[in-house]
């Protein structure tokens, strides 16, 4: 009798790639590190992008956002509030916060709740400005593109359990990250745009510029990858208007064989007289790496 072993799924690891307006650092960094490591161990879509540190422009007020999630299935906008003691704000009003001393004082800035709606209302202006601006990307389902996406205040790395304060409602919730993920996995959003439209307003709208995780928390990185960027592209274009290299007869080391052979992961000692073609195969194989 035949036997089968069972099948199992294997779940893939999600990509995630990230765009940033400017190298994030401190808290920030910290929390993009996280963010990333959680999506990729608790999430079951393919790929994420998670744009980070930009500016949306606006005829009012431009909007700084810390980060936005975007998903097949699952959206949202990040306002990252790191606060470590008890904190009482409602949607409207100053929030306050207990301090080391225990002393209550002002929260230093604009309500947290109201900063991030007046960010989710900005950016979905920006998105529907995009959409206007090129037929090929999808028009809202619903007019407007703030239903396609959450907006949460996320308090990082937990809300104070002394804390009263507003759990917010569709317009902007506040939460804690401990409870941040689990509500983003748990919520699916329907969106008539894909990841990559949302890629291609993150670079065309938003001017934000693809990196790996390294270059987006340290900015000395980010400086030594754009050098060899830049590096890549000068080669590039000075090694372009070589003349081709020709195919020898079989068993003569020289042309595509020769550029073959230096191509290897070998040291290799080029030997030859002035004029014989060194500069020029060396070319051809620093061309083709």
């Amino acid at each position: 009798m035949n036997s089968q072993a069972p099948v199992s799924a294997v779940s893939m690891k999600p990509t995630i790639e990230v765009l940033i307006g400017s190298p994030l650092s401190g808290e920030e960094a910290r929390f993009l590190v996280r963010l990333c490591s959680d999506l990729t161990r608790f999430t079951d879509s393919d790929s994420f992008l998670v744009l980070a540190n930009f500016e949306v422009p606006s005829d009012f007020k431009s909007r700084q956002v810390d980060f936005l999630v975007v998903g097949d299935s699952r959206r949202g906008l990040i306002e990252l509030k790191c606060l470590r003691g008890p904190i009482f704000g409602g949607e409207n009003g100053a929030w306050k916060l207990q301090d080391f001393s225990g002393q209550t004082v002002s929260y230093p800035g604009e309500n947290p709740w109201n900063q991030t709606v007046q960010a989710k209302f900005a950016l979905s202006d920006a998105m529907l400005e995009f959409c206007k601006s090129r037929a090929d990307i999808p028009r809202p389902l619903n007019q407007s593109f703030y239903k396609e996406f959450d907006a949460t205040v996320c308090i990082f790395p937990r809300i104070h359990p002394q804390s009263r304060i507003t759990a917010g409602n569709f317009k902007a919730w506040v939460r804690g990250y401990d409870d941040f993920l689990p509500q983003f996995n748990k919520r699916k959003i329907d969106s008539s745009w894909t990841v990559a439209h949302w890629k291609r307003f993150a670079v065309e709208q938003l001017s934000l510029r693809p990196v790996g995780l390294q270059q987006a928390i340290d900015v000395d990185a980010l400086v030594a990858s754009d050098t060899v960027e830049n590096y890549r592209v000068a080669l590039k274009r000075s090694l372009k208007h070589l003349p081709p290299v020709k195919v020898w007869p079989k068993g003569q080391l020289y042309g595509k064989a020769l550029v073959e052979e230096l191509s290897k992961p070998e040291n290799v000692t080029l030997v030859g007289p002035s004029g014989c073609g060194k500069s020029f195969h060396v070319s051809h194989a620093l061309l083709s790496a």
